[in-house]
Formats: structure tokens, C-alpha cells, sequence
């Protein structure tokens, strides 16, 4: 079962995916250089907020908010032109990443502190680097800066929920020898919180889930009351002129009256749509803009008492 997305305005999330198998991604600075521009290049388009980014060979992670829920899009949009690319310069086909990504929802900002700084060390904790800022390929350098660059991330939000350089060093020195960040999960949910956030989150998931069910319920009684009232119609049809509308052809003027009659009642009786209607054997070999000249036609005849 996979992990369920939870996703709403102003979410915030930790973000990471693997190569496939043992494939490399970004062993190459020019693909990490056009990962990187594809991120940027879409954060605008997507309206999402990056607070932290660290790319290593085989795998992401990126600490973002999500400002208009057009986060799944953003991840597609990067990650399937990113792949594109990747799969004609290594004369290879098929998917990069190993799975759908995988997503933490973050409770607040100060759980955010851990995933950026969790983020961060990676190269740390791969034995890349022994000092994070060491390390080209990620955000950490962008922080704390006197001039304002061209930054990928918000720099100037990091910097105000660690407070202070001095604090963010000390985060930094604390979660340098921890390899798991504390998250906690029930049914699928992934969350960087308090367990009261976590069932919260479920709560509201449940909601939407019985919603949804009781709206397929809903559509489903609907399409069988539908479905009696059609069968009533055509067996009135049938008591009357002792012919079965579905079964006769309509040559004679008598059975394309039947056929007006079947028309009349689909539409004031049952509510058909003409789009419905079409679809039925009467008429299926008739342009669907005819449906509506002919239902009009057939009204008019039974006001004059002709139908």
C-alpha cells in the first residue's frame, strides 16, 4: 500500500526519491546543474516555497511549502523532465526514480528546523563531506549570507525560524550523529510532528474518505433510479401501442412516433441528457444536434394533440 498524500494550502513537507536500482542520477554536475534549474524554474510556475535542498549521487530531498496544492504537479513537472533528459543522454529507457516520492508532512516550523537541518548533513552522513558546508550541492550556503544573491531557497524565512547563526550551528552539531529523523506514521500517513497533529491528519483524511464513499453511493442510487424509471417509460410504451420500443425499427411513421413519444418522456420524465439519450438503440443512428430538433418537433405535435 502506498503512502497516502496529504495535501492542503500552506502544507509543509520533506521531500526525497532514489535512482532507480543502483542508478546515479546525479553523478554528473550537468544533470545536478539542470536538476537544480528545473526546481527553480517551476517553484514561480507552481507557487511552492523551498526552504532547504540537498542533492546527493543517487538520490533528493527538499523541505517546501505548498502554497496553492499544486504540489504533486511541481514534483511530476521536475521529476518526469528530469528523467526525459537523463534517459537520452545515457541512451537509456524507462523510469529514474524508484517509486512515487516520498513526502512527510511537517507540523509546524519547528519541526521544520529538524528537517532542513536533517536534510543538510547528508553528505555528512554519507562520509562525502566531514563539514556540511563543504558541500557544493546543497542549500547550506546560501544562509546567512551579507548580499542577497539569486538564492534557489527563502533564505530570509530559515534564517528567521533558526533565529541565529549560532543556533543553526548548534542544530547542525546535535543531528550530525542521528540517522533517523522522529517520524511518526499510522495507515500510510507520514508526519514530522506531535501524535496529536498525526491523528488529526487521519481524521480529517477519514472525512474526505467516507465523503467520497457516501457521494459514490449517492451516484450509484442515482443511476439505478435512473435505470427504473427508464423501464417504466418503456413499458408504458409498450401497454400502449403493444410495440417495444428498443426491439422495433423505425421505417414507418408510426414507429418514429413511438420514437418521438420515448424522446418526450426520456427528457420531462427521467431528465436525460441528449448526450444520455443518443447512446440508446432508437437512436443511435441519428447526429447528435437532430436529438434536439426532433424533441422540439415532437412537442409541438403533441400540443396540437397530433402525438
Amino acid at each position: 500500500m502506498r503512502p497516502k498524500r496529504v495535501i492542503y494550502e500552506g502544507s509543509m513537507h520533506h521531500i526525497m526519491n532514489h535512482g532507480l536500482g543502483r542508478l546515479k542520477p546525479f553523478d554528473d554536475s550537468n544533470m545536478i546543474k539542470f536538476f537544480l534549474r528545473l526546481i527553480k524554474d517551476n517553484l514561480i510556475i507552481y507557487d511552492i516555497d523551498l526552504y532547504a535542498i540537498c542533492v546527493m549521487p543517487n538520490h533528493f530531498h527538499i523541505v517546501v511549502r505548498n502554497n496553492t496544492n499544486r504540489l504533486p504537479e511541481f514534483m511530476r513537472t521536475v521529476c518526469s523532465n528530469f528523467a526525459l533528459v537523463l534517459n537520452k543522454i545515457k541512451h537509456r529507457r524507462g523510469t529514474v526514480f524508484q517509486d512515487r516520492y516520498l513526502s512527510t508532512l511537517i507540523q509546524d516550523e519547528s519541526y521544520m528546523t529538524m528537517a532542513i537541518v536533517y536534510a543538510l548533513l547528508n553528505p555528512v552522513r554519507a562520509g562525502i563531506v566531514n563539514n556540511p558546508f563543504d558541500y557544493k550541492w546543497s542549500s547550506i550556503n546560501e544562509l546567512y549570507r551579507n548580499d542577497c544573491g539569486s538564492n534557489l531557497i527563502d533564505s530570509l524565512f530559515v534564517e528567521n525560524i533558526f533565529n541565529d547563526y549560532s543556533n543553526f550551528v548548534r542544530q547542525l552539531a546535535y543531528w550530525s550523529n542521528k540517522n533517523k529523523l522522529p517520524i511518526i506514521h499510522h495507515n500510510k500517513v507520514y508526519v514530522l510532528g506531535e501524535r496529536s497533529f498525526l491523528n488529526e491528519v487521519t481524521r480529517n483524511i477519514n472525512k474526505r474518505e467516507q465523503c467520497i464513499k457516501e457521494n459514490n453511493k449517492k451516484m450509484r442510487r442515482y443511476d439505478t433510479d435512473k435505470q427504473t424509471q427508464i423501464s417504466l417509460i418503456i413499458q408504458d410504451i409498450i401497454n400502449k401501442t403493444k410495440c417495444d420500443p428498443l426491439q422495433i425499427e423505425y421505417s414507418s411513421q408510426r414507429n418514429k412516433r413511438i420514437r418521438m413519444q420515448l424522446l418526450i418522456m426520456l427528457r420531462e420524465r427521467c431528465g436525460l441528457k441528449y448526450h444520455e439519450i443518443i447512446l440508446m438503440k432508437p437512436f443511435r443512428n441519428m447526429k447528435f444536434n437532430s436529438l434536439g430538433n426532433l424533441f422540439n418537433y415532437a412537442v409541438s405535435l403533441r400540443n396540437k394533440g397530433e402525438l
